[in-house]
């Protein structure tokens, strides 16, 4: 156990230290509420920048639903479907820390290794997958009751 916490902590090390950081997204998840699985596919940029509100610009791509850029402390949201563009910058929101909630909180950071790795990870076993074992850990996002529906959502993180 003690092996897999210091692969979480060097894992965090790394991420610290990277000027730049590029990986492709799948994101599988449930809707209990309306009874489907959604997916999405993204391509994602970070590259460092002392100047921006979370310490790195952003570019996110899908070809599904919308494209994101966070460059000089403004973010634009372009949609495919609508054919529309949103803008946003910090003089929208009541303050700075408002408007970086409002980044941070959005998919395309909020999943990202940037933010994923200062959530409070718990080590839960090793697991083994085409012959790598990996340390598996969990955070546990959601445990209520939605209109009667138990939605329980716990994420895992698989470090090698």
């Amino acid at each position: 156990m003690g092996k897999k916490k210091d692969l979480l902590t060097e894992a965090k090390e790394k991420l610290a230290q990277a000027k730049y950081i590029s990986y492709d997204e799948t994101g599988i998840w449930p809707n209990p509420l309306i009874g489907i699985v959604d997916t999405v596919n993204r391509q994602n940029e970070f590259s460092e920048n002392d100047q921006s509100l979370i310490g790195y610009d952003f570019i996110s791509i899908s070809k599904e639903y919308y494209d994101l850029t966070f460059l000089k402390r403004e973010e634009k949201v372009f949609g495919h479907e609508d054919k529309v563009v949103e803008i946003y910058t910090q003089d929208q929101f009541e303050d700075e820390e408002a408007f970086k909630k409002r980044i941070l909180n959005g998919s395309d950071t909020e999943w990202s290794p940037v933010i994923l790795l200062q959530q409070k990870w718990k080590y839960k076993k090793d697991t083994t997958i085409n012959e790598l074992v990996y340390g598996d850990y969990f955070l546990v996002d959601t445990d209520s009751v939605q209109r009667g529906i138990k939605v329980y959502i716990e994420h895992h993180l698989l470090i090698n």
